[in-house]
Parts: structure tokens; C-alpha cells; sequence
């Protein structure tokens, strides 16, 4: 197993703690299930982990973070930025208003779909008969265990807005991947970071009207403690997933990122004290199986 596997399960894994712990957040302070809340949480967790890579790559690096000659690919990294993380998870958070999130959340998982056909095209990335196979085996496991009964039923605009969301989701990475042919994973990702706040900063000034009650409860040490944990647990997450585009590239990168709903049930069965379902363990398992057989086809991460 190499290096680019490795960090692409863990990106996975950490990013079932930050939902984990999201969840608990949301659990404890029920307020933080409103829109303008929970944009605000956003912004602060993408703010945070900005500022962290951004003095960590600046301590650790001589050369500047911009220059005249990065000018094509720090705007590009911006556009990913607000493509995957304000509008992606706005249009994610209003589809689970409109349908549940028990068809949202699966309808949004289908973003390597999107990522894979923008990445054969536009980055000349190859696919055969057994990676499609592999990766339809992933999407249809994680349909099927994100996918829940319960939903309301204004389809059309929220399985539009879910759509959305994954195109975005999937947008986002096949252009990290072009910029990271020339740029170091880090600050690829310091450069996404950077779009993603400005997009959540003008998101939270047109919908201000609730943000005095995260401001308030700011005081609040355990709720602090909470969101610097879904920080530092998502922007390693982040981290480690643009290390594994830079070395997989996007396709095999995506397969291992989404292993997460897997990561999640094997968190709450082994740590947490909570039961899983024969039909998700199977559903679980089918989705490692079908990352297997999509990474197994060509040694590129040597």
C-alpha cells in the first residue's frame, strides 16, 4: 500500500470524525441546525484551518505565498475554493431542506461520477473496463447506504441543488489536480482555503441575521473546543486528500475520500457502543472491495 492510498483512507477517516463530531455539535446546541449558523461554523473551521497551513507553510518555506507568476493558478485555486466549499455546501444544505437528507446525501456523494468524466476530459486521464467497474461497485454501495426513506417532496429543486452540489464537489477537484501539476499540494490547498473563505465571508454578510448567536455563544469553552476539533480534523482531512490527487490523481483519489460513510459505521461500532446493520456492514464492505479493484489496475503511486 502505498503513500497516496494511505493518506486517501485517511483523509476519509478524518473526515467521518469531523461529521461525527458535527453531529454531536449539532446535538448539544440545537441552534446550530440554522442555515446562517451553520455557514458561520463553515466559515470559521475553513478560516482556521487557513491561517494554520498558511503560517505552517510560511515557517516552514523562504519563497512568498503569491507572486506575479502565480496569478493564473491562485485565481483558479480561489474558483475552486468557492465551487467546493460555499457553494457546494450551500446547495447541499438547502437540498437536504427541500428532499432529507436521505436523498441528499447520497444524490451529493456521486460527485466522483462527475470528477471522473471531467478528469478523462479535460485532464487526459485514463479509465478501463475494471476501474468503471470499481467505481460504479463505490457509488452504488454509497447510494444505498446514505440513502434513507425519509424525505419531503419538493423533488425538483432539491435533487436539483443536490446535483449541483456534486458537480461542484467534483469540479473542485479535477481543477486542485491541474493546479497541483505545477504547485505543492499544501499550498494548493492554502490557495483553495482562501477561496472558500472569501465565498463563506459574502455568503454570511447577505444572511447576517442570525450570526450575533454564534458570536454570543462563543464563550462557551466546550463549544469552542467542539469547532476547533471539526477544524483540525477537517483540515487534515483536506490536507491528506490533496496529497493523494497529487499522487493517484483525481479518480483513484475520490474512490478513497468517499470511503468515509464506511469509516463512520466502523467508528460507531468499534468506539461509540452503537449496532450496524448486516445490510450496511455488507454495503460497507462492498464499497472498500470496489476501491480495491479501482486502485489495484495500474502502479501509479510508486
Amino acid at each position: 500500500m502505498g503513500l497516496g492510498t494511505i493518506w486517501g483512507l485517511l483523509s476519509g477517516l478524518f473526515w467521518a470524525i469531523a461529521g461525527i463530531l458535527y453531529e454531536n455539535l449539532h446535538i448539544n446546541y440545537p441552534f446550530t441546525s440554522s442555515l446562517t449558523v451553520i455557514l458561520f461554523i463553515l466559515f470559521l473551521s475553513e478560516f482556521g484551518s487557513c491561517a494554520i497551513v498558511g503560517l505552517t507553510y510560511r515557517t516552514l518555506n523562504k519563497s512568498p505565498l503569491f507572486s506575479v507568476q502565480s496569478y493564473k493558478k491562485v485565481t483558479l485555486s480561489l474558483f475552486a475554493g468557492l465551487i467546493g466549499g460555499p457553494i457546494g455546501m450551500l446547495c447541499y444544505l438547502q437540498s437536504i431542506q427541500y428532499i432529507g437528507i436521505g436523498l441528499s446525501a447520497p444524490i451529493s456523494t456521486m460527485y466522483p461520477i462527475v470528477g471522473t468524466i471531467l478528469s478523462v476530459v479535460f485532464l487526459n486521464e485514463k479509465i478501463n473496463k475494471k476501474m468503471i467497474f470499481g467505481l460504479a461497485l463505490v457509488m452504488l454501495a454509497s447510494f444505498l447506504l446514505g440513502f434513507s426513506s425519509e424525505y419531503s417532496k419538493n423533488y425538483i429543486i432539491g435533487i436539483s441543488l443536490a446535483v449541483m452540489c456534486a458537480f461542484s464537489w467534483g469540479s473542485e477537484i479535477v481543477i486542485s489536480s491541474y493546479i497541483m501539476r505545477k504547485t505543492p499540494p499544501s499550498l494548493a490547498y492554502l490557495y483553495r482555503q482562501l477561496g472558500s473563505v472569501l465565498g463563506y465571508s459574502l455568503l454570511l454578510i447577505l444572511l447576517s441575521t442570525e450570526t450575533t448567536k454564534v458570536i454570543d455563544i462563543l464563550t462557551d469553552i466546550r463549544f469552542d473546543i467542539f469547532v476547533f476539533s471539526i477544524t483540525i480534523f477537517s483540515m487534515f482531512s483536506y490536507i491528506l486528500y490533496y496529497k493523494s490527487i497529487h499522487i493517484l490523481k483525481p479518480i483513484k483519489a475520490m474512490i478513497l475520500n468517499i470511503t468515509y460513510g464506511c469509516w463512520v459505521l466502523i467508528i460507531n461500532l468499534l468506539f461509540l457502543g452503537k449496532n450496524v446493520s448486516l445490510y450496511n456492514a455488507i454495503l460497507a464492505s462492498l464499497v472498500f472491495i470496489g476501491a480495491y479493484i479501482t486502485l489495484v489496475n495500474k502502479k501509479e503511486e510508486e
